[in-house]
């Protein structure tokens, strides 16, 4: 059976019985290959998509076909249905009225000291949360670990070519002296400029899968900071999550309050999106991700703005393009959400005939787009590398099973993080049970398009994420659950109205206690099963006599390995195999962790495990 599979060699031979292999081929396509086996392969989870061409060759064809066409079809629909609408007067475009405040039907606009104090409320909780749950934090997450490394210029010598290694050893020291110099090792001025400007420059090597804004910021955070302790700097680098946590709030608050008015809406609305497990768990993942979400909060107030107004001065447009480009910078798949924006929100534009502002809409996104390349000189390399390459290969080699996975993925997320049980329920009477208010000035106003927009553009950006991320997790859509949320605000709307506010006020607190009830927290502590297999081997206090013997060229793994070496073992990086096995037959009792094989036959081997990125941890006895 025929089976196309795109996972290397080593990843397949380590899940499938070789005695059931009877050929493996690459088709001179990077990591492409057709594996023929004696039966079927039934470890799909383990190995990705496995899809038997015989039985879904149809659906790989109609996959790529869509893939090419899907895209202006729905756009061709989408356009000749807004024309059907404005031919029947439903919603005449050319005729969109000026902003207006939602509901204008509720007699009963509650005193604006009521407000603030129900918007305080929601802020206090949120940050208790964060700080409650900062508290509980033990280790860092996979990527944490990497935020310290590029921003400090922390790498260890696996990465710089042994120009900084002595006779191939560098390190020969306990835990704590490596972690002192491999974590915030300089508390400087001048070594924070040094570091920030090699992030501007070739952001440590990364740009080709992230940009320099969120490093920058964190090293700038760090100033005057020298440790190795671990639960020190995930309270600092958390710290830093908050104050973009703040700025957050302050933004969805002036964002949510032009959008729909200053009503009962709005402490709903950032009840919803900062108390929610996944917004708490953005907090306390030391990455870009809760920058993005402050940020697109702050890109959805100033695009409201920009379509609300008549006319829009330099000063606003100046700070249009800045924080366009902040968003931008702040994660290469942000330029996705901001061209759904941008392309809807110009179609908008054209039909209402204001093509002059259509045009300075087009101004302001190439200028942010210049202003990328001036703030971060690699900004383009990101879309022809790293994570770029496995977009365009989703895209190019499209399939039935990634779509599918993809959209289970998302429903999954929203599930556990918006729409559980308690929420589906109150939305699904709210509903059913709706008061009818027509108000027919609200539906043809700008507020109720940009509305239903941003909701649209919330689901598309979510739904093309997860197919294009290279993991399809969380942390890549969670900046764009806010518009998700805006489906909350949307059925409450009609319980606005003088008679129904109190039911709609206790279904919003029956709603938001569902929210917290159900929070799923993450980044805390190792998953079970770990990830990892080497946190034994570095933390374990009752075997600290026996050294370790670092034997990885991977800059990547030693960024995740050095925050967890036990403070009081002994550790020595050595670059070549051959040196590794001679300091090994040096001691009684060592471990060593490499990529490389090794002659196992002449060594001793009490253990061996499997750890992380095809290296393996070996406890030798001579």
């Amino acid at each position: 059976m025929l089976t196309p599979i795109s996972n290397p060699i080593d990843t397949i031979a380590a899940h499938i019985d070789k005695s059931e292999i009877l050929s493996l081929e690459n088709h001179n396509r990077a990591h492409h290959y057709t594996l023929i086996t004696t039966k079927k392969l039934t470890q799909g989870d383990m190995l990705g998509v496995l899809d038997y061409a015989i039985e879904v060759r149809w659906k790989s064809i109609c996959m790529q076909i869509l893939s090419i066409y899907i895209f202006p079809i729905l756009l061709a629909l989408l356009y000749f249905g807004l024309l059907k609408l404005e031919s029947r007067r439903l919603f005449p475009f050319s005729k969109i009225s000026e902003s207006k405040p939602i509901v204008p039907f509720a007699q009963n606009y509650p005193n604006t000291k009521i407000l603030l104090c129900m918007c305080g409320v929601i802020f206090v909780c949120g940050l208790f949360m964060r700080f409650y749950y900062a508290n509980q934090k033990e280790i860092l997450f996979v990527d944490e670990a990497w935020s310290i490394a590029i921003a400090s210029s922390s790498k260890g010598c696996m990465a710089l070519s042994n120009d900084g290694c002595q006779d191939k050893i560098y390190y020969d020291e306990f835990g704590k002296t490596i972690k002192e110099q491999e974590l915030w090792r300089d508390k400087s001025f001048a070594s924070a400029f040094i570091d920030i400007k090699n992030l501007y420059l070739t952001n440590n090597g990364d740009a080709h899968a992230h940009t320099n804004l969120y490093y920058t910021l964190f090293r700038l955070w760090n100033i005057g900071v020298q440790t190795g302790d671990l639960q020190w700097i995930m309270q600092r680098g958390i710290g830093l999550n908050i104050a973009f946590y703040c700025l957050s709030f302050l933004f969805g608050f002036l964002f949510v309050r032009k959008l729909i008015g200053f009503n009962y809406l709005v402490p709903l609305f950032l009840g919803v999106v900062f108390l929610n497990g996944a917004s708490v768990s953005n907090t306390l993942f030391m990455r870009e991700y809760a920058l993005q979400e402050c940020l697109l909060l702050a890109f959805c107030l100033m695009l409201s703005l920009f379509y609300f107004n008549q006319k829009n001065s330099f000063k606003f447009l100046g700070l249009f393009v800045l924080v366009t480009s902040l968003l931008l910078l702040s994660g290469y798949f942000m330029i996705v959400f901001v061209a759904l924006c941008f392309g809807i929100i110009g179609f908008l534009t054209l039909r209402e005939h204001k093509p002059s502002k259509f045009k300075v809409l087009c101004c302001v996104g190439v200028v942010a787009l210049v202003g990328c390349e001036l703030l971060f000189p690699l900004y383009s390399r990101g879309f022809f590398g790293g994570h770029a390459h496995s977009a365009t290969s989703k895209v190019s080699n499209a399939t039935f099973s990634n779509l599918t996975n993809s959209l289970d993925a998302y429903i999954e997320i929203l599930h556990v993080h918006l729409f559980n049980f308690i929420t589906l329920i109150v939305l699904f009477m709210l509903f059913v049970f709706k008061p009818f208010i027509k108000d027919k000035a609200f539906m043809q106003s700008k507020n109720a398009v940009m509305f239903l927009v941003l909701i649209v553009v919330g689901f598309a950006f979510g739904i093309v994420i997860i197919y294009l991320a290279p993991w399809k997790m969380l942390r890549y859509v969670v900046a764009s659950l806010p518009l998700v949320g805006l489906v909350v605000v949307l059925v409450f709307v009609p319980y606005l109205a003088k008679k129904y506010t109190k039911i709609g006020i206790s279904a919003g607190v029956v709603l938001l206690g569902g929210l917290i009830y159900y929070q799923e927290i993450g980044f805390l502590k190792f998953p079970e099963p770990r990830m990892y297999g080497m946190e034994f081997v570095l933390q374990e206090k009752d075997d600290i006599e026996i050294p370790t013997i670092y034997n990885v060229r991977s800059s990547y793994l030693a960024c995740h390995i050095i925050p967890y070496f036990s403070d009081f073992r002994k550790y020595y990086f050595i670059d070549n195999v051959d040196d590794a096995i001679k300091k090994v037959k040096e001691f009684k009792q060592v471990y060593l962790i490499t990529q490389y094989p090794i002659p196992e036959q002449e060594l001793q081997i009490l253990s061996k495990k499997d750890i992380f990125i095809d290296s393996r941890i070996y406890l030798i006895q001579n």
